[in-house]
């Protein structure tokens, strides 16, 4: 009975609030049952689904809800920004706590950046977040350099082998790696790409799209 089920899983994100339950988990199975939940059609439902699962993720399970969250993303357009919302603060919680690979989770935004397009609710989150990595982790600065050149190129979408092009991904997102890209120059493999950067960005069609 979905009553039944909503009860449960809003008592469940009540009882989640107490840490001696969370570290004892006496329920094993809770994580998957949550999971499941997650993809349900009633929006409170879902809400509920995806608060417990923000309550219960762990580092090891991370990678693996996220891949979960961003298939949903895909599957189920009309309510997309529930799943990548929760993915992307579970990301950033506690100065990304959960996040233990740097360069898949770099991956990740970027392909949340750039599958949603200029339409995406999400750009604010990830830009802040390519930024902060990019400054806060030394060790993935090269590959946040790789991304960023990804993300700037990438953003023009030719029409019919015109010299017309449009924005493709937020400007947010392109500000963002802009910026990494002005700020850490030296790191750019091949140093060639550059000029492919500069290229994208002085494009007069691509300017005139952005905020000043």
């Amino acid at each position: 009975d979905r009553n039944l089920r909503y009860l449960g899983l809003e008592l469940m994100s009540t009882v989640m609030e107490q840490p001696h339950f969370r570290e004892k988990n006496p329920v094993p199975d809770l994580h998957e049952r949550v999971v499941e939940s997650v993809e349900e059609v009633d929006g409170s439902m879902r809400k509920i689904a995806l608060d417990i699962l923000d309550k219960t993720v762990t580092p090891e399970t991370f990678p693996a809800v996220a891949k979960r969250l961003y298939e949903y993303s895909e599957s189920n357009v009309n309510c997309a920004d529930d799943f990548l919302d929760t993915l992307l603060k579970m990301g950033g919680r506690n100065q990304y706590a959960l996040v233990e690979d740097f360069g898949w989770y770099l991956m990740t935004m970027t392909d949340i950046a750039k599958n949603r397009g200029q339409k995406n609710k999400q750009a604010p989150v990830v830009a802040e977040q390519l930024v902060e990595i990019t400054l806060l982790v030394p060790a993935v600065r090269t590959y946040a350099v790789s991304v960023s050149l990804l993300l700037v190129v990438g953003a023009l979408e030719a029409h019919g082998g015109s010299s017309k092009s449009n924005l493709v991904v937020a400007e947010e997102v392109v500000g963002a790696a802009a910026w990494i890209l002005g700020e850490f120059h030296q790191l750019i493999e091949p140093a060639s790409s550059a000029g492919d950067a500069c290229q994208a960005l002085l494009l007069p069609s691509y300017i005139m799209t952005l905020q000043p």
